[in-house]
């Protein structure tokens, strides 16, 4: 099945961003926020099982995909600002937003900051850690200069062997998955590398603001996942009205690992979620 995807460009903060859709007249909007070093266009599979109840709509985040990149500001909160004005822009009535790792964490401020903009959110492995230590000036510098050596690389490299290293390292991912990641990989601003040494809001003061309905699927932290129980049980705490699920053998990317048991948790949420809003 062919994706035909509509390019929407929006400004907001001096910034041109980027956007796909895949538009369902009548269906219930839902946007895909991707996590760091991806962009839009890494949703293919999910997008074929949702696209035929949804109206789907994959920004790129600043700093990715086809968006530009600012020198600084790459934090959820900037991030759901963003966001906040591709909703109005494009009008959306109350779009579901499901966020992957960073792009969950996006998707959490927006429902804290922004709640009359959004009807529901699932977070897919968000990047909360128990504890935030920040790294000194040095090794901030070190790490920055490495990650930027990184994506050059990529920029410089043939997009074969990108992706040859991607399955080499992720093999449990389906094949649909590699041209989006590796493509994604060749577009990434080298400017996104100021991120470390950005302080994150404190996601423990953003929780408790969320009042929509909301779903939290964690993984396996042995295989990858940034989720511990600890903090799952932290964050059922501080937002009673959220469902978690652990998905087992599965790390930090859980729709790719364990697609069939992802979608098993998420249509459920999704469908309850629609039928709400159909009843109001």
């Amino acid at each position: 099945m062919t994706l035909n995807y509509i390019s929407h460009y929006f400004t907001t903060h001096g910034l041109k961003l980027h956007a796909y859709r895949l538009p369902n007249v009548g269906k219930p909007p839902l946007i895909l926020l991707h996590g760091m070093t991806d962009s839009g266009y890494c949703w293919p599979r999910l997008a074929k099982a949702l696209m035929a109840d949804y109206d789907l709509i994959m920004p790129d985040a600043r700093g990715h995909g086809l968006s530009d990149g600012p020198s600084s500001g790459y934090m959820s909160d900037a991030m759901a600002a963003d966001l906040a004005v591709l909703i109005q822009t494009l009008q959306l009535n109350q779009p579901i937003i499901l966020g992957h790792s960073m792009g969950a964490m996006t998707a959490a401020s927006l429902a804290a900051t922004f709640p009359h903009l959004v009807k529901a959110i699932i977070l897919e492995d968000p990047g909360w850690w128990a504890s935030y230590e920040p790294a000194t000036e040095k090794e901030q510098a070190k790490q920055i200069k490495q990650w930027q050596r990184t994506i050059l690389k990529n920029k410089n490299q043939p997009f074969d062997a990108i992706a040859r290293d991607g399955r080499r390292k992720n093999p449990t991912w389906d094949k649909t998955e590699w041209y989006s990641w590796a493509q994604s990989k060749k577009q990434v601003n080298p400017n996104l590398t100021s991120v470390i040494r950005e302080v994150p809001p404190p996601w423990r003061e953003i929780v408790p603001q969320i009042s929509c309905p909301t779903l939290l699927i964690t993984a396996d932290p042995a295989l990858g996942a940034i989720v511990t129980p600890e903090v799952a049980a932290e964050f059922a705490t501080l937002c009673p009205q959220a469902q978690t699920v652990f998905i087992p053998n599965a790390g930090h990317c859980i729709r790719r690992e364990q697609f069939e048991v992802f979608m098993a948790t998420v249509k459920p949420f999704l469908q309850q979620v629609t039928i709400n809003l159909q009843v109001e």
